[in-house]
């Protein structure tokens, strides 16, 4: 394994979990969103967020280059 594909197993990795933990409050996250001027709905909207980028980042990398894809998208 490469390590720009370790790289981007850890982003998707933790994008998910601070995604996750934000969506269901828990833990310190709403006393984190309230420390830093946030709602509760508002941290999770972030949350939400964040889980769209490691699912965005995860499909991007197990995306895998054919003839029909031109070379700059992969």
């Amino acid at each position: 394994m490469s390590l720009s594909a370790v790289l981007a197993c850890l982003i998707v990795l933790i994008f998910a979990l601070l995604g996750v933990a934000k969506i269901m409050a828990l833990g310190p996250m709403p006393e984190l969103a309230a420390h830093a001027g946030f709602t509760t709905a508002s941290y999770r909207l972030i949350g939400a967020l964040e889980l769209a980028g490691a699912i965005g980042a995860a499909s991007a990398r197990s995306c895998r280059c054919s003839e029909s894809w031109p070379a700059s998208a992969c």
